[in-house]
This record gives structure tokens, C-alpha cells and sequence, in this order.
């Protein structure tokens, strides 16, 4: 029986990056492959996510089970990070997990415990858990 993979890394996260030839995918720790072998690099699973890079650069994360969150992931801030899934932003924890939906137009960095967000136009001010807590509309 042949390798099925040319590389995999120990099984010590929820999430270890495989290669055959030049593609990468994630496998779970049940042997479950999550995200495809179609892609040029995969950054190590930390903080809840994955980076998956496509072949043309371009790049997405993915949470601990392999479902994908969205496009681009700001750093975080108090232990949540933006997250845009096409014009439309939201909110994640250090896990992945998503705290608000990703339905804001706008958004800012948390700081003291609250980030400014906009949502049909409206600017109001939301908590860590994604409650709004000033300016409501």
C-alpha cells in the first residue's frame, strides 16, 4: 500500500496540514480530510484559524473544523479579530468562533471593550459579545 500523503505533521491540533506533491489540505483528527488538497500553502493552525492560500495568492481562513469564516482576518484586539466574508464584516474570537454574524459595513479593532461598527448606515458601538451597547439603532 502506498502513502496517501507526501507529508502530514503530528496530530497535536484539531487541524494538521497535509501535502501530496505541490497541494495542501487539512485533516481533522478523526482522518478526515476538511479542506481539500487543492492548494498552495496552509499556515499552521493557531489562535482558532487557518490561512489557506490559493494558487493565484489569494487567501481565506478556515475555523477548527475546517468550515471556512471568510477572506481577510485583521489582528486581533482584546482577543477578537474582523473577519470579511465579500463587502460584509464580523467578529471572531481566539477559538474561530464567530461572536457576531458577519453583517456589519464597517468595523473597527475592539479597544476598552467596544468597536465601533455600521450597519444600513447607522454608526453604533457593540461589546465583546457583539451586543450593541451606544448609539443602538
Amino acid at each position: 500500500m502506498s502513502p496517501q500523503f507526501d507529508y502530514a505533521e503530528d496530530f497535536t491540533l484539531p487541524l494538521v496540514r497535509v501535502r501530496k506533491k505541490d497541494k495542501v489540505g487539512l485533516l481533522n483528527t478523526e482522518g478526515k480530510l476538511v479542506v481539500p488538497m487543492e492548494y498552495r500553502f496552509i499556515d499552521k493552525y493557531n489562535r482558532g484559524v487557518a490561512k489557506v492560500v490559493r494558487d493565484d495568492g489569494t487567501f481565506f481562513y478556515v475555523d477548527g473544523q475546517g468550515q471556512y469564516l471568510g477572506e481577510k482576518i485583521d489582528d486581533y484586539s482584546e482577543g477578537l479579530a474582523l473577519i470579511r466574508k465579500g463587502k460584509k464584516i464580523g467578529y471572531i474570537n481566539e477559538r474561530g468562533k464567530l461572536i457576531t454574524a458577519i453583517q456589519y459595513d464597517f468595523g473597527t479593532r475592539f479597544k476598552n471593550g467596544e468597536a465601533e461598527v455600521k450597519q444600513n448606515g447607522h454608526h453604533f458601538y457593540i461589546n465583546r459579545e457583539g451586543r450593541c451597547i451606544r448609539d443602538c439603532p
